[in-house]
């Protein structure tokens, strides 16, 4: 149970720093330029963390649909939780 919920915690860390970390704004830049469709999921949490969470799933051999919903849901509630509209 504890290496689940590191298992969480890690690939939910991984999705929002994919998401919002100016370490990979070049890949994010890339990615933007070659296709609008993924250029558009990387910026959504539950989109990203869905697939951040299936791939790690294969490494771990952990069930692929609960791990890329929960890390889609916790990515998705972390996001709106703690991170602050720039428009506020």
């Amino acid at each position: 149970m504890v290496e689940f919920l590191l298992f969480l915690l890690g690939c939910s860390g991984f999705t929002i720093t994919f998401m919002l970390g100016s370490i990979f704004q070049k890949v994010r830049d890339f990615i933007e330029s070659r296709s609008s469709f993924f250029g558009e999921m990387i910026y959504c949490p539950l989109c990203l963390g869905f697939w951040v969470g299936a791939l790690g799933s294969f490494i771990y051999s952990y069930n692929t649909f609960l791990s890329g919903f929960s890390i889609s849901l916790i990515s998705w509630i972390i996001i709106n939780t703690f991170v602050v509209d720039e428009e506020d």
